[in-house]
C-alpha cells in the first residue's frame, strides 16, 4: 500500500469520516422531508433492490461486529462493546473504518516494540 506506515491508517480514517458525513447528510435529508423512524423502516423494504442491500449490509454489520469484538479483545483496544454499540448508534460505515485505523495503529505499535506486546 506504500512505504509509509501511516498510509493505511489515513485511508481508513478518511473513508470512515467521509462515510459518516455522507450518511448523516442523507439522514438529515430524509428527516427534513418529513419522514420519521417508521418511514425509514418502511423504506428498507421499498423494493427488491433495497431489500437485497439491507440484507447484505446487515450481514456485513454482523461480521464486522464479530471482527471488532475479537480484535479489540486480542489487541486490548478498550472495551470491545463500545465500538459495536457506537456503530449501531451512528453507523457501521463510519465506525468500522475508524476501528480498523485504531487496530492498524496498535499492530504497528506491536511491530515497533514486540516486547511490549507480550
Amino acid at each position: 500500500m506504500g512505504s509509509d506506515k501511516n498510509t493505511l491508517v489515513l485511508i481508513y480514517a478518511l473513508v470512515g469520516v467521509a462515510t459518516f458525513i455522507g450518511m448523516w447528510v442523507s439522514v438529515a435529508s430524509f428527516l427534513s422531508a418529513g419522514n420519521g423512524p417508521l418511514d425509514f423502516a418502511a423504506a428498507l423494504a421499498a423494493n427488491p433492490a433495497v431489500v437485497m442491500l439491507t440484507i447484505e449490509m446487515t450481514g456485513m454489520a454482523v461480521v464486522a461486529s464479530i471482527l471488532m469484538y475479537q480484535e479489540a479483545q486480542r489487541l486490548e483496544i478498550g472495551n470491545p462493546w463500545v465500538s459495536i454499540i457506537l456503530a449501531i448508534i451512528v453507523g457501521f460505515g463510519g465506525v468500522f473504518p475508524l476501528f480498523l485505523a485504531l487496530r492498524q495503529r496498535r499492530l504497528q505499535a506491536e511491530l515497533a516494540n514486540p516486547l511490549a506486546a507480550q
